[in-house]
């Protein structure tokens, strides 16, 4: 086939044409590089950019028909004709040139380069602990120790000239960063939304490939754990029991699976198993799955059933085992009181456990009609008090571990309302770090009924 460029509309774009030049947005953003091969995921972003046309060939090895539509630039195409010489006018014989006499050049002068002075560079000095640090046990009336409710809001402390400082999720929430990744998360949700009831209804054949390339795409975008978690704990506007639950499960559950070092296949495996850990929801009842309310027996028994949905819906589908094993045992817990088999310890697969780990953080972290979203202290907590006994151990400790050292020197809220920096983790007690409040004092939690309310 030859390759001929030519200029396609994105309607009608097909997945393996490439991209000849930059693709830029109606506002100037570059979408794609050029030699970039288009799948759906690829061509569902030009339409969300609004994306009208752009320059692609259809390379030798794919059997791709030209759409209708397609205008090719024929003048650019056209060489020019080359013209026939004329017959060479006789010349005159060329008289014999002078011997040439050797002059050394001078050297050229070197290029002024102006010097600009070194931008001053902004940076943000964290306190140092005190020499003679003080460490207090303290304790904390019970009133001051309650939960906050969903309709609780956490007041940030006041900075100089009593000024309100933003909150750590204000902050998030106001970077380019967030908001590039809140588009591209918009994306993301758009496809699975689309995809979703179709495989669940048999009409569509999953690929593995398409199927986690807008979460890998994700993944990429922020180059470390703890930008990646802000963006999954700030990314709530969309907060829907299948879509957006399951794509910040296969985020996280990528990122424990990196953190394992498990290999590139593994890894895929872990994230596919997140993406649809959760699509057996789609065969539970609207008006269950979206209450609000506490649910009655016979919907809380339908919603436990979904597990199992999701097994008969991934089991006509060419995907690994694993994955569809994932579907059915990631509410499986090691001492058997898991659902919907009761399984135990070996009976659960290792990829299993990693999306139950993942998918207990999410749905902690996320708020709730009766709470709100709990910090990621707390959920250490939570798996500290029993944890072990329900996840495999290797797993929950690197998770565990991993957690608190993302969240090592951040601006943190006592749940007495006092604000600290986390200055040193306690091994034996990740929920419960050292803390120092704003007058230099030190607090081990670990001696404390204080703890970390919300990152601040």
């Amino acid at each position: 086939m030859e390759i001929k460029p030519f200029i396609c509309k994105t309607e009608d774009m097909i997945p393996g044409m490439v991209t000849v030049g930059i693709v830029k947005s109606p506002t100037g953003q570059e979408i794609l590089m050029p030699g970039t091969r288009l799948t759906k995921f690829l061509i569902t972003r030009l339409n969300y950019y609004k994306v009208e046309s752009a320059q692609v060939f259809i390379p030798p090895t794919e059997s791709i028909e030209i759409p209708e539509s397609a205008v090719f630039d024929d003048k650019a195409e056209k060489e020019p004709e080359p013209e026939e010489p004329a017959a060479p006018e006789p010349q005159p014989e060329p008289e014999p040139e002078p011997v040439p006499v050797s002059v050394p050049e001078p050297e050229p002068e070197p290029p002024v380069v102006e010097v600009k002075p070194p931008e001053e560079k902004k940076t943000i000095t964290v306190a140092p602990m005190p020499v003679a640090a003080v460490f207090k046990n303290t304790e904390v009336k019970p009133k001051e120790t309650q939960i906050l409710k969903a309709t609780d809001k956490i007041v940030a402390p006041t900075g100089t000239g009593g000024t309100v400082n933003p909150t750590y999720s204000q902050a998030v929430k106001q970077s380019d960063r967030f908001k590039y990744f809140e588009k591209e998360f918009a994306i993301v949700l758009a496809q699975m939304s689309d995809t979703f009831p179709k495989i669940a209804s048999g009409e569509l054949s999953i690929n593995p490939t398409e199927a986690i390339e807008g979460v890998t795409h994700l993944f990429k975008m922020v180059p470390t754990s703890i930008e990646r978690f802000d963006m999954i704990h700030n990314m709530r506007g969309n907060d829907d029991a299948v879509y957006a639950h399951s794509l910040n499960v296969a985020l996280i559950a990528r990122q424990i699976a990196v953190w394992l070092k498990l290999s590139p296949e593994e890894i895929d495996i872990v994230t596919l198993a997140g993406v649809y850990h959760d699509i057996g929801k789609l065969k539970v009842p609207p008006e269950v799955l979206n209450k609000t309310e506490k649910l009655t027996d016979e919907e809380f028994k339908l919603l436990r059933n979904h597990p199992m949905y999701g097994m008969e819906i991934l089991k006509r589908q060419s995907v690994d085992v694993l994955v569809k094993k994932a579907a059915v045992q990631h509410h499986e817990r090691s001492d058997g009181s898991g659902y919907p088999r009761g399984l135990t310890d070996w009976e659960i697969e290792d990829v299993s456990y990693l999306i139950a780990l993942a998918d207990v953080y999410e749905a902690m972290t996320a708020k709730r009609a009766f709470r709100a979203p709990l910090s990621p202290f707390q959920v250490i907590a939570e798996f500290e008090k029993d944890g072990f006994s329900l996840y495999k151990t290797e797993y929950l400790l690197t998770f565990m571990k991993q957690i608190a050292k993302t969240y090592q020197n951040n601006r943190i809220m006592l749940n007495n309302g006092s604000s600290a920096n986390i200055v040193l983790l306690n091994e034996n007690k990740l929920s419960k770090p050292v803390v120092q409040l704003n007058d230099g004092t030190c607090i081990d939690l670990s001696n404390s009924n204080l703890y970390i309310q919300a990152l601040i």
